[in-house]
């Protein structure tokens, strides 16, 4: 998690879609949780909200939950349907992203709506992009070497 929250809050602005960076955290957690189960998915969530808080500068309250509520459902629902299948991580990721989104929103409501929209759009699918090979990363490090999981399903 520490990786990803570095890498998320250290993406370049170059590589910024829309003006928004993909949502690596979010991720990760669904990535972890659905490899995992729920249970370390609702740790992974609680990591990636510990360590976002300070690095983003952003309060923690709305982290601990969206994360947490990424991790949970992701586990709870992904870990039946995408635990071998990397390039099912992208829908997953669009699921997981927009559901952080949301539940982010409550805490933290937008001044602009329509504006929000559109950065939402540019992010989830950005996230959808970065999330097959992390996926597929969290796959390998779950043990089972390459014969476990197929790309193409």
């Amino acid at each position: 998690m520490a990786a990803a929250c570095v890498m998320e809050t250290a993406w370049p602005a170059s590589l910024f879609w829309g003006g928004e960076r993909p949502e690596v955290l979010v991720a990760a957690v669904m990535s972890t949780a659905v490899a995992f189960g729920g249970g370390l998915g609702l740790a992974a969530g609680f990591f990636a909200a510990l360590f976002r808080g300070p690095m983003a500068q952003e309060p923690w309250g709305g982290l601990f939950v969206a994360y947490m509520l990424v991790g949970l459902a992701s586990g709870l629902v992904g870990h039946r349907l995408l635990v071998r299948r990397a390039l099912a991580a992208a829908p997953g990721a669009l699921v997981a992203a927009l559901l952080f989104r949301m539940a982010l929103m409550l805490f933290q409501p937008p001044t602009a709506l329509g504006l929000w929209l559109a950065g939402t759009l540019h992010a989830l699918l950005y996230t959808m992009v970065v999330a097959v090979p992390l996926h597929a990363l969290v796959l390998g490090l779950q043990g089972g070497g390459y014969q476990s999981w197929t790309p193409w399903r």
